[in-house]
């Protein structure tokens, strides 16, 4: 991998100081039931530590969703792995656990097709079990 170039570090510095400067800032404290909705192509975020419950009944519940819009620009190659599919307009990212249905996958093609989108077909994915 080549070296950052002076003048690439300086701009990495200068980044470092602008991301903290409160007049380019937002911070905002999430409540229950509170939504939050970002574009990760226009906005940098971060978030403070979390520390949950011990006791189930407590804990947070966090939803993410990952929309992919028909007009979306092209990703670079080496992002596949992350977002399975870089095609412009495709339907892409997400974590596809153990709990994914068929019923889900088929839905998402069907979408895709009636929004004209790329979508890649994703294997259902079952855990591994193991004997006991």
């Amino acid at each position: 991998m080549p070296r950052l170039t002076p003048q690439q570090v300086e701009v990495l510095d200068l980044l470092d100081v602008l991301m903290q400067d409160p007049a380019l800032c937002f911070s905002m404290w999430l409540e229950p039931g509170d939504l939050q909705l970002l574009n990760n192509y226009l906005t940098l975020h971060s978030r403070t530590d979390f520390e949950d419950h011990d006791e189930p009944d407590l804990k947070r519940h966090l939803f993410r969703l990952w929309l992919a819009l028909p007009q979306s620009q092209p990703l670079p190659p080496d992002w596949a792995e992350y977002f399975g599919d870089v095609r412009a307009g495709a339907v892409r990212g997400g974590l596809y656990g153990s709990g994914m249905t068929r019923e889900f996958l088929d839905f998402e093609q069907r979408q895709a097709a009636a929004m004209e989108m790329p979508c890649r077909v994703r294997p259902l994915v079952r855990p591994v079990s193991v004997a006991a």
